[in-house]
């Protein structure tokens, strides 16, 4: 349950940043950053904790190149 949970809220999470991060790319508004960073950064934080795989991926992963 716990990772059900975490994946819905990480997603959630991801998707509003990536949301917010529009405008702030389009239009130039650097005022949404921390709001922005915030939220990607709560989204890894929750993912993190329940030890899920998505939405995000770490660095230090193997690849298959």
């Amino acid at each position: 349950m716990k990772k059900i949970i975490a994946r819905i809220s990480s997603e959630i999470l991801y998707y509003l940043g990536d949301w917010i991060s529009r405008p702030m790319h389009y239009f130039d508004w650097a005022w949404l950053y921390p709001i922005y960073n915030n939220l990607m950064m709560y989204s890894i934080d929750i993912q993190d904790w329940a030890k899920n795989d998505k939405p995000w991926r770490h660095t230090d992963e193997q690849t298959t190149i």
